[in-house]
């Protein structure tokens, strides 16, 4: 539809009721969900079903632009629980078990945050290869992985009643870490 002709409504534009269901089935494959099946006709023109899409996705001109976005707002569940089983299974090798050990006992027991600093070592020398082959960083250094890192505490604290499995999921991950507090 050209620029011009986005008010005008789309029966105005030659469409017909199975060419509206066309269309609203090709949103859905898009946007990755089903979308109402009278979205075209609640919202008469490509204007105002736009207009009416992004706001109920928080884009165009409703999106919040006082939040940072992150990697993390862009990914999928399932792509952030794929991540999340990558470190759980790493974690949960002994070989990685022993490190949390020594490390736990090299800081004598200490607080949190002196034990956190013992493993970052380790945690970036799993999680950096995750993260860089699920194109969450683009570089494996240890800046970039812990930039992902509080991304990521920063999106669960900000989305994680939403997201109960990933939440769940995370809280496993910090138990194989020996954490208690947030990555």
């Amino acid at each position: 539809v050209e620029e011009n002709r986005l008010t005008t409504g789309f029966f105005s534009l030659g469409m017909d009721s199975l060419d509206l269901v066309r269309i609203r089935n090709r949103i859905g494959v898009i946007l990755g969900y089903e979308v109402s099946t009278t979205l075209l006709l609640d919202h008469p023109n490509v204007a105002a079903a736009a207009d009416f899409l992004d706001k109920e996705r928080g884009t165009g001109k409703y999106k919040h632009f006082d939040i940072c976005s992150s990697i993390w707002d862009s990914m999928a569940e399932k792509d952030i629980m794929f991540i999340l089983d990558k470190f759980v299974k790493f974690y949960t090798l002994p070989q990685y078990q022993t490190k949390f050990e020594e490390a736990l006992h090299k800081s004598g027991g200490a607080s949190n945050k002196m034990y956190a600093e013992f493993i970052k070592p380790i945690r970036n020398e799993v999680e950096g290869p995750i993260l860089l082959s699920n194109e969450v960083i683009s570089e494996a250094g240890s800046t970039s992985i812990i930039k992902a890192r509080q991304e990521f505490g920063e999106w669960l604290g900000t989305n994680g009643n939403d997201y109960p499995r990933v939440r769940k999921k995370h809280s496993e991950v910090l138990g194989l870490l020996r954490l208690n507090a947030e990555m």
